[in-house]
């Protein structure tokens, strides 16, 4: 009896542990979400303020788009670094030696994965919208929404499509794709609103779920 009960207090431990696990992974993700949606929403703001803000402070427009940009996706970067940067410390911190570098590399792996997909699907859009397209506000931000939704698709194959969630805002993103289109017949800054509007909500809605399902978790509502 003592040997049983020791066994199931260490099972019941591990459970606790890979569910602790679970909770990290899924509140990062959360943080990853918000951040890159308020980030979203703050710079556009301003870029759709940038001509009074400009001349009030005396700072080039482009000068100060740039800026923008450069920092508040600089800070929403550090914000799901750090959440990720925690779950790789707890998962390390309970792991045998020999699967440590196993785990490394497959993180890695999929880092990589998703990095060079955001950074070929940016480029791609600044190529053709602003460039080839010569930034024509339907054609430009419908392609923004695009090319945003198929970064979530590859984050989504690239974490072994176990996450709903950001194949919901993939599939979201491209079925608004369209709109700008027909807006930008009505007002050129309709377009641009839109593909704002639509990488924010859906953007909020899944940092929202990420952090309900991370309490769950926690709560251990969720197996």
């Amino acid at each position: 009896m003592g040997e049983e009960a020791e066994v199931r207090e260490l099972l019941e431990m591990l459970g606790r542990v890979e569910r602790y696990i679970r909770y990290l992974h899924t509140r990062a993700s959360g943080d990853t979400y918000v951040a890159f949606g308020l980030a979203v929403a703050i710079g556009s703001i301003i870029t759709a303020l940038a001509d009074p803000i400009s001349t009030a402070i005396g700072v080039p427009i482009g000068l100060l788009i740039g800026l923008t940009w450069m920092v508040v996706m600089s800070a929403a970067v550090a914000v799901s670094a750090r959440g990720h940067t925690r779950l790789v410390a707890f998962i390390m911190a309970h792991e045998p030696p020999e699967e440590r570098e196993r785990r490394r590399a497959a993180w890695r792996r999929g880092y990589l994965i998703t990095a060079l997909g955001w950074i070929a699907c940016l480029s791609l859009w600044s190529f053709i919208g602003l460039w080839l397209l010569s930034g024509e506000p339907g054609p430009t931000w419908s392609l923004y929404l695009v090319f945003i939704g198929l970064g979530n698709l590859v984050i989504y194959l690239a974490t072994g499509r176990g996450v709903r969630e950001t194949l919901y805002v993939a599939l979201a993103l491209l079925a608004c794709s369209p709109v700008p289109l027909a807006l930008a017949c009505l007002a050129p800054w309709a377009a641009f609103a839109w593909a704002v509007l639509a990488v924010v909500a859906s953007y909020l809605w899944a940092g929202l779920r990420f952090y309900g399902k991370a309490e769950a978790l926690l709560a251990g509502a969720e197996g």
